[in-house]
């Protein structure tokens, strides 16, 4: 019974990990499905894809997924990635940036905190964290079920009982227990964090230089993203329009 605790252990410890893939960072002409380069700027546009993450390598087959389908929550992130191979610099404002869809609707960008707050309002949202407290007081089952096998190999039928009780009570407590109120704001906290760290910020970008972030647009359906640039002084503005591919899901 020892034995098969250690080893129920190492097999869940060995099912759940899942290594950290790095983020790539490859030249806009990578993504060959979604560049457009116009006087000399190289730009990528990659829709939100929940089939594989938007930071993958576009090579990779077993790319890594992302842990929540924003779709479902109505928002769609971009990943932009700038490229200035220009002899001029550029100026960068995700302010100027909107999508139209195939009905020719256009739509301005969602704010981090605006995308936020509809994020964590949506049912989407709202089903992964119950999901995530399923899968807290499925550890609370599998720490009884452990506590007591490591009980009765110890001490026999009254040490079961008592094993069953010290990991229910374990398990719960780093799931079932922390999954009420405190999981649904550490889900919440993740979701803002990721926002907030990934989207595209207002930057002068040098020649040779590369910039990227997200943009958060409504999950609607894409045709085209536009994008005005202008150099520094503001003199001269020029609007790109990027054909948009949406991925298969």
């Amino acid at each position: 019974m020892v034995c098969l605790f250690f080893f129920v252990v190492a097999l869940t410890s060995c099912a759940t990990y899942q290594p950290l893939k790095p983020r790539v960072m490859l030249h806009p002409k990578a993504y060959q499905n979604f560049i457009t380069t116009v006087e000399g700027l190289s730009i990528a546009a990659i829709l939100f894809n929940p089939n594989r993450s938007m930071y993958s390598d576009p090579n990779d087959p077993n790319p890594s997924k992302p842990t929540f389908n924003l779709l479902e929550a109505g928002v769609c992130p971009i990943r932009l990635i700038f490229f200035n191979e220009s002899a001029e610099p550029i100026v960068i404002d995700p302010t100027q940036i909107t999508c139209t869809d195939v009905s020719g609707v256009t739509y301005q960008p969602f704010g981090v905190e605006e995308a936020g707050d509809a994020i964590v309002a949506s049912q989407a949202f709202k089903t992964w964290v119950k999901g995530a407290m399923a899968g807290a007081l499925l550890g609370g089952m599998i720490g009884a079920g452990l506590g007591a096998a490591t009980g009765a190999a110890i001490g026999g039928r009254d040490w079961a009982r008592r094993g069953a009780v010290i990991g229910g009570t374990s398990g719960a407590a780093s799931g079932a227990g922390a999954g009420g109120s405190t999981l649904q704001f550490q889900m919440e906290r993740q979701v803002r964090q990721m926002l907030e760290r990934d989207q595209l910020k207002e930057t002068t970008l040098p020649p040779n230089m590369r910039h990227e972030g997200m943009i958060l647009f409504p999950a609607v359906n894409f045709q085209t993203v536009e994008i005005v640039l202008s150099d520094p002084e503001y003199q001269q503005t020029r609007q790109i329009e990027i054909p948009i591919l949406i991925p298969s899901q």
